[in-house]
Order: C-alpha cells, then sequence, then structure tokens
C-alpha cells in the first residue's frame, strides 16, 4: 500500500518531474499480469517494468524486513494515515513479498547513480519536493 501510495505521488506530480528533466520508471515486483492490469487503471504516466524474482532490488542492496516490523506503532501510524486518506488495502498474490523494502534512485544518462534512498521501512517514500530537491543539486 505504501508504494503505490508513493506511485500515486509521482503520477500526480509527473509533468512537474519531466519539467525538472526527471524521467520516471518504476520498478514493482508483481507478477506481470498484475503490473499491466494496475497501469492502465490507475493510467500510470510512466514506464512500469516487474522484478519478480527481485534480482534488481538485491543488486542495489535493498533489504526486506520481518513481520514484527509491521508492529512499531509508527509503521502502524502510517499505515493508519493512508488508510484515512483513501488508500486501500489489496490482495497481494502468492509471489508478491510484502517483507520487501523499495527505494528511489535519481540516475543520469551514463547510469551513474546520483542519488539513492534506500527505505528504511515500509511507510518510507521521499517526497517529490525531495526528489525535485535531489535533481536541483
Amino acid at each position: 500500500m505504501p508504494c503505490v501510495a508513493h506511485l500515486g505521488e509521482v503520477a500526480r506530480n509527473y509533468e512537474r518531474l519531466r519539467a525538472a528533466g526527471i524521467g520516471v520508471i518504476a520498478v514493482g515486483h508483481a507478477p506481470p499480469a498484475i503490473v499491466e492490469r494496475f497501469v492502465e487503471r490507475e493510467r500510470v504516466p510512466f514506464p512500469v517494468v516487474t522484478d519478480p524474482n527481485r534480482e534488481g532490488y538485491k543488486h542495489v542492496g535493498l533489504g526486506r524486513v520481518s513481520v514484527w516490523h509491521f508492529f512499531r506503532p509508527r509503521i502502524i501510524l502510517n499505515f493508519l494515515k493512508l488508510l484515512f486518506r483513501g488508500e486501500k488495502i489489496r490482495r497481494l498474490t502468492h509471489t508478491e513479498d510484502v517483507f520487501q523494502l523499495g527505494g528511489d534512485f535519481l540516475i543520469d544518462r551514463s547510469r551513474t547513480v546520483l542519488h539513492a534512498y534506500p527505505s528504511r521501512d515500509a511507510t518510507d517514500r521521499p517526497s517529490v519536493e525531495a526528489i525535485l530537491s535531489w535533481a536541483a543539486g
């Protein structure tokens, strides 16, 4: 749910990001058919690719959390905030990994990582404002 909320924020601000010279590619780990349905349903304006084996996640050092992670008061509070904002909890397929952490990366055309933001917990995502400030340098 937090990653879907983050994608929504990025999608709503996509033109601002493009105007700042930022292209967006999202990577998920759901099966391709689920990603395709999501992109169609949510009308995501940028490419979304899938990494079901999470090889890319491992390559950039994105970790996983334990089940106990979700019982931390701050995590519960952040999930409740998302629910009150209207975000929906959806069923996961057997291949999706709720324990996998995400991240945001600013990469230039020569594939150099200019900024890496590995999520510290399941609800940790940078704001669009933060992404814009990374690009501004």
